[in-house]
């Protein structure tokens, strides 16, 4: 049935479900830094989600995965306080970061790698707390690597990685590349949620031969920025805090 395959749009889609977010730079200079809610569309919350993500490079997170693939279930914005609709379709994205509409590359240096890094490991947090993938794939055949997640450079992997734990598989990323999850406290907070397993001990891989010879021969290339972005230790209380 040709019906059934039609393209949706989630960025013009209804909402289904609201979840605070944190704005530490709401540009309306709201007191309360939650005084933002995020809407996610109505069909993803209506069916099971398969998230399939690129494996690609991030400038202030190091990479974006399974679970920030999600992102793109997002539909509209609203402040919390009057339930107005302050914004709708692919912009909403760029709330993610703490900022309102604005996106990294409208923020200085500074607050790019500190505040609005903050805020959007917070706000993925709380996403996966709202709505979470059944099943995730990741393409790393090829990857990006580099200036990612938009101008990065091919890295062929020569993997396609998938499991029914997307935690775990965006750890098992890590992994790949041998980048320490500490190093992604973002991913390694969705473990301490108990939304999956990020324990490499306990994750089992079906061809781990396989998979340690890509792993013992793999190089990648980072962002140029995200050795200047690695989470403090008040960062990372900040984060556990506000994703309890």
């Amino acid at each position: 049935d040709e019906e059934l395959w039609t393209p949706l749009d989630f960025n013009k889609d209804e909402v289904g479900s609201w979840f605070e977010i944190y704005s530490p730079g709401d540009p309306l200079g709201s007191e309360n830094p939650f005084d933002i809610e995020l809407g996610i569309s109505k069909t993803a919350t209506m069916y099971p989600i398969i998230s399939v993500a690129k494996f690609k490079s991030h400038d202030v997170l190091g990479l974006t995965l399974s679970v920030k693939n999600l992102m793109g279930c997002l539909s509209k914005a609203r402040r919390k306080s009057t339930g107005e609709i302050i914004d709708e379709g692919a912009v909403v994205k760029a709330y993610m970061h703490g900022f309102g509409p604005k996106n990294p590359s409208m923020l200085s240096r500074k607050d790019n790698l500190t505040t609005s890094k903050t805020a959007l490991a917070i706000n993925i947090n709380r996403m996966a707390k709202t709505i979470f993938p059944i099943f995730s794939v990741i393409d790393a055949a090829p990857a990006m690597e580099g200036n990612g997640p938009l101008r990065g450079s091919i890295n062929n992997l020569k993997l396609v990685l998938c499991s029914i734990d997307s935690v775990a598989l965006d750890a098992l990323s890590c992994a790949l590349i041998n980048l320490k999850l500490d190093a992604c406290p973002y991913i390694q907070n969705l473990g301490r949620l108990k939304l999956g397993t990020t324990n490499l001990e306990d994750i089992q891989v079906n061809d781990i031969k396989l998979f340690n010879k890509i792993r013992n021969k793999a190089t990648f290339k980072f962002h140029d920025l995200f050795k200047h972005s690695r989470f403090t230790n008040e960062e990372i209380k900040i984060l556990m805090n506000h994703t309890e």
